[in-house]
């Protein structure tokens, strides 16, 4: 299959022509698009080195709907998969991965969205069949459980077919098996996008705790300020009769301790 790295907008999918002897020797390659891009934290900066070589247009940099893409044809239609950036570039690592893969065993949300992710059809380019029933068999017994999680042999067994069948796959040549670029990035990066929008939710929810905690501090203080004025008052209005110039009726007096200047005038 041959990919190329493109751009986007709502009107559809547009191959870039790259030009491989400025910037990528086969720019048919996933995993040569993928080193290239890597080298660039984030879409702003990848667009500004293309437009610097003459590869996109000025429009192309400023507009935020084109977005950059890795475009390939599947079924006589164009389709597309996010950009690797330096952030995600130790997700495509084969030891990393399979690691950070083997850490989430025991999140429940992870193993809901690995099933998710499975069953959606997003194994298609591996060639082989993704059975993730034990893990469906796995959260069912879970759900049983009161939603505690334990170890399971069946689990881990489950997690190791996934991992060889994604990001290995057989040379028929040679008998030899070889890396799966394409499964080991759709499986890095679907657990970067995993992680990176757990890291949003719980972003989310510490400023939900620190902004109900202010609230909270401002209500004690505004309770406590009350409080101190309702001391005060039974002083404030025991100062007024003491003095000198007190008519003997309050009602009289406004809320400032002083004669309303109706009755200033009338006691004069």
């Amino acid at each position: 299959m041959k990919y190329y790295l493109g751009k986007y907008n709502k009107n559809g999918n547009e191959i870039i022509d790259t030009k491989d002897e400025i910037i990528l020797k086969n720019n048919e390659c996933l995993q040569n698009i993928d080193n290239y891009t890597s080298k660039y934290a984030d879409e702003g900066a990848l667009k500004f080195a293309l437009f610097e070589k003459g590869i996109i247009d000025l429009k192309t940099v400023k507009d935020s709907k084109y977005k950059l893409s890795v475009v390939y044809t599947y079924n006589k239609k164009n389709d597309k998969l996010p950009i690797v950036y330096s952030t995600q570039q130790k997700y495509l690592k084969t030891e990393y991965l399979y690691f950070k893969f083997l850490s989430l065993k025991q999140n429940k949300t992870f193993l809901e969205e690995l099933v998710k992710h499975y069953d959606s059809g997003s194994s298609k380019f591996n060639n082989q069949f993704i059975n993730v029933n034990a893990i469906y068999s796995y959260l069912n017994d879970v759900r049983r459980n009161g939603g505690n999680l334990f170890e399971s042999s069946a689990l881990d067994i489950a997690f190791d077919d996934i991992f060889v069948k994604t990001t290995e796959k057989l040379n028929k040549t040679t008998g030899e098996l070889t890396i799966n670029y394409r499964g080991l990035r759709d499986l890095g990066m679907f657990i970067y996008r995993f992680e990176e929008k757990q890291r949003l939710i719980e972003m989310k929810e510490q400023i939900e705790q620190e902004e109900s905690q202010y609230k909270q501090m401002l209500l004690a203080d505004y309770i406590n300020s009350s409080n101190e004025l309702i001391k005060e008052e039974p002083k404030r209005y025991k100062n007024i009769a003491d003095s000198d110039d007190y008519p003997g009726d309050l009602e009289k007096w406004n809320t400032d301790g002083y004669l309303d200047e109706e009755e200033d005038n009338y006691h004069k």
